[in-house]
């Protein structure tokens, strides 16, 4: 290979204007770029130029065709992944670069029905934010997917979940769902212009197995493991200094949420609720269900809780279920924690449930306080997944304030409940997914019931650690 005589950087513009003066036809060709599935369409004024250097300023990318083709598909591909649905797109949506928008513009969706289905346009300006870009690509893919169901009214999406969603698949690891074109320097490497990742070291991250210990307690193993370590630094430091919107602040946003001081709060608060709603048992199934179903309901409120009618009956139940479920969340001070003697009554209280019930022989019926064993062998199946649906969230909060030597006790009895949860309503029933196994009733009764009696062991093992005194070690001879 014949090496340029010239020095490196007039090499390089060479490159670049070559490129630039291609044919026009050869220009024209590269304009319309469709993507993988051939859902999303670019139209571009200009074909993808590499670029001189890569942007410093991570947060900002320079839109070009087939960078963003690439960039809806994995997007796409991550959200589809997170609700655990196949891809049956059915409206193509076209992804405008615009000139004449200003640099930062937020993306524009407009949506137009025809004879033969719904088609989105959604306009971008040549340079933006990425997680704008993110947002703006989203909302599109969101709504295609809620249009997909014939309904009374076009989709109406909250912003908390497009604005929740975007910025966890910012966060999250692996390869960047959105990304610009390669710049040529990086190309030609030889060391000293190659592009490196930054790396982020605080103190924070010196403990960042322990931070993934405790939010495990309250986000699901399966989106932790796809979360990545500085989204989950950045999330837990931010609402330890700043607490969470309510769920009627998240519901009606105002512009200072939307685009002023106070949107990183909303975001935050967003990404979180968003997280935990899909952390929920059966929860990616409700947020399909949700997005599916938006088009025949009044309004998304409407259609939020009668998708998650398993959980929550009114507003007032989200607020609680919130309040609970993010307070432990953003930090574990151990100066606020429990002894583990607090811890032990309190989990006492959480796990014993008073029932009322008509003895044999009798006409007046009595209260009982029950375990959960009793619980999930002696109440039918409604009764007994509402009163572990109460119990979790409970648990949930005592898992922020046990004592560190009864943390994993905590978690272990929140981990049955929730696996409990998650698979009771399966059981019985055929698999909704073609791979997917069946649940069978009887081993599920028998290995749920197994883990509590061992629980159960352990737990009456630490009361009774407290109860006899320490024991002293003889003197040194």
């Amino acid at each position: 290979m014949r090496r340029c005589p010239r020095p490196r950087f007039v090499c390089i513009l060479a490159l670049v204007l070559a490129t630039w003066a291609a044919p026009a036809g050869a220009r024209q060709d590269a304009r319309v770029v469709r993507s993988r599935s051939e859902q999303f369409v670019v139209h571009s004024p200009t074909f993808t130029a590499p670029l001189l250097a890569t942007d410093t300023n991570r947060t900002w990318l320079v839109v070009q065709p087939d960078p963003l083709a690439v960039s809806a598909e994995r997007i796409k591909q991550r959200l589809l992944t997170e609700l655990d649905a196949p891809d049956r797109w059915q409206g193509k949506i076209h992804l405008n670069i615009s000139l004449d928008m200003p640099a930062g513009s937020p993306p524009l969706l407009t949506s137009a029905r025809f004879a033969d289905g719904w088609q989105y346009s959604l306009r971008l300006p040549t340079r933006l934010e990425r997680e704008v870009l993110v947002r703006g690509l989203l909302q599109a893919i969101l709504t295609e997917m809620a249009n997909r169901t014939p309904g009374v009214r076009p989709a109406e999406l909250p912003a908390w979940l497009v604005y929740g969603l975007a910025a966890y698949l910012v966060s999250g690891g692996g390869p960047e769902v959105a990304f610009e074109a390669a710049s040529v320097v990086s190309q030609l490497g030889e060391g000293w212009a190659e592009v490196k990742p930054t790396v982020r070291v605080s103190a924070a991250d010196r403990d960042l197995s322990q931070v993934r210990d405790h939010l495990a307690q309250f986000v699901s193993p399966q989106i932790l493991l796809r979360w990545g370590d500085e989204g989950i630094r950045q999330l837990r430091e931010f609402l330890g200094t700043q607490p969470p919107l309510t769920f009627n602040e998240l519901s009606l946003p105002g512009p200072e949420q939307l685009a002023g001081e106070e949107t990183p709060r909303f975001r935050a608060s967003a990404q979180l609720f968003t997280l935990q709603l899909l952390s929920l048992p059966d929860g990616p199934r409700m947020m399909r269900a949700f997005v599916g179903s938006v088009t025949r309901a009044l309004n998304w409120q409407t259609a939020f809780f009668a998708a998650y009618s398993p959980v929550f009956s009114t507003p007032a139940d989200v607020e609680k279920w919130w309040a609970v479920s993010s307070a432990g969340f953003s930090s574990r001070d151990e100066s606020k924690t429990w002894s583990a003697a607090e811890t032990l009554e309190r989990l006492d209280m959480v796990l014993m449930t008073a029932i009322r019930t008509t003895p044999p022989g009798q006409a007046v019926p009595e209260t009982l306080n029950v375990s959960l064993q009793r619980i999930l062998t002696e109440l039918d199946t409604q009764r007994q997944l509402q009163v572990l649906r109460e119990k979790l969230p409970q648990l949930r909060f005592l898992q922020g304030r046990a004592s560190r030597d009864t943390l994993s006790l905590v978690t272990g009895y929140a981990d049955v409940v929730a696996r409990y949860l998650e698979q009771r309503p399966k059981a019985g029933a055929p698999p909704a997914r073609k791979n997917e196994p069946s649940v069978n009733l009887r081993l599920l009764m028998r290995s749920t019931l197994t883990r509590l009696d061992a629980l159960d062991a352990r737990r009456a093992q630490a009361w009774q650690a407290l109860k006899e005194p320490p024991v002293s070690l003889p003197a040194n001879p």
